[in-house]
């Protein structure tokens, strides 16, 4: 009896050995996991090469060997549908790297060459415009100059006071140490949607890389330079005792706080020009193509508004390789189904 009960805590001593270790064992972690498993043949030289039928490799010619093919459940199975395959070591080879889509605080950010305004054409028309307020001029004619101002990137408010004070900006014509500057701001065709009045501008001074200036944008003109497809920005600096000469460079830099939104780094992104893809990686070499949309880039990211969510993983470096992958699969998936027989791939 005692015999007995003494093989029984070796069998079961052995059992729980087995269990334990069983993942470092390949017999053991074949004989536990065989009904996670699938019968499946490899090339050993293009891992991306398998079937479910013995046969040889239809790129170099080689014995397909069988391997063990983890099996999906059923969820797994309706996750990776439309995805292609690549095993994790072809992967790494091909050196892909990856990211999560976060939720982050974005900002829209504009960095624009920019000059010490010397606007000698707008001093003298507001010049004539306060001289045509005095002398009592025909509406008309008032009207006319106040388009002209406009052209010109004069403000709303700026008209408002002009009328009130009736004295044209001396530091358009020449700026003052210690006193107000304006700064003249070329804006892009592509940031002319969100670039607005009352907007703080930063401003850089190259020749001293530790100033920065701060001031507000007064005003965007309504015309874009046939020649530069640009527009200008009038940006006000309050006060500064910078005595800077007029038509200095100077860099500006505008931000817009896009707020918090999911984002997904501009490096995984591939714009097709009329569709933007990314790919998802589901683990274990799935890797699924995928249509988003994305809003106007922000820094390093773009928001996402439709397609993924934060916590996804995305190939961020090597989409030419996969996308040649991906067509090597689709054709040999097809040489495969062609008549009078062959391997599926």
């Amino acid at each position: 009896m005692k015999k007995i009960i003494l093989w029984i805590l070796i069998l079961a001593g052995i059992g729980g050995l087995a269990l334990w270790q069983h993942q470092r064992i390949p017999f053991l972690k074949t004989l536990f996991h065989k009904e996670h498993a699938l019968q499946a043949y490899q090339c050993p030289m293009h891992p991306q090469i398998v079937s479910d039928k013995p046969g040889s490799c239809p790129i170099c010619g080689m014995t397909l060997q069988p391997v063990s093919m983890p099996k999906e459940k059923p969820e797994e199975q309706h996750k990776h549908e439309g995805s292609l395959l690549i095993s994790p070591e072809r992967l790494q080879l091909l050196g892909v790297t990856t990211a999560m889509v976060e939720e982050k605080n974005l900002f829209q950010e504009a960095r624009l060459p920019g000059r010490i305004a010397f606007d000698q054409e707008l001093y003298i028309t507001e010049n004539e415009y306060v001289t045509g307020l005095k002398v009592g001029s025909e509406p008309d004619v008032l009207r006319t100059i106040e388009k002209k101002m406009k052209r010109l990137g004069i403000s709303d408010l700026e008209l408002e006071n002009l009328k009130k004070t009736r004295k044209a900006d001396p530091s358009l014509f020449l700026p003052k140490e210690n006193g107000p500057v304006w700064v003249y701001a070329s804006v892009y065709e592509a940031d002319l949607f969100w670039i607005a009045p009352g907007m703080t501008a930063a401003v850089g001074v190259p020749t001293d890389k530790s100033l920065t200036l701060e001031g507000t944008v007064q005003a965007v003109t309504p015309i874009v330079d046939e020649t530069t497809r640009t527009a200008r920005a009038r940006i006000l600096v309050d006060r500064t005792s910078v005595p800077f000469k007029p038509d200095t460079y100077v860099d500006v830099v505008l931000k817009k706080d896009l707020g918090v939104l999911p984002a997904v780094p501009a490096s995984a992104v591939i714009d097709t020009g009329t569709r933007q893809i990314v790919f998802v990686d589901w683990g274990d070499g799935y890797l699924e193509p995928r249509e988003v949309r994305l809003g106007t880039k922000a820094g390093e990211d773009y928001p996402v508004t439709e397609g993924l969510s934060a916590g996804e993983k995305v190939i961020t470096s090597a989409h030419f390789l996969i996308d040649s992958e991906s067509q090597m699969q689709e054709a040999l998936k097809k040489f495969g189904e062609a008549p009078g027989g062959g391997h599926q791939h």
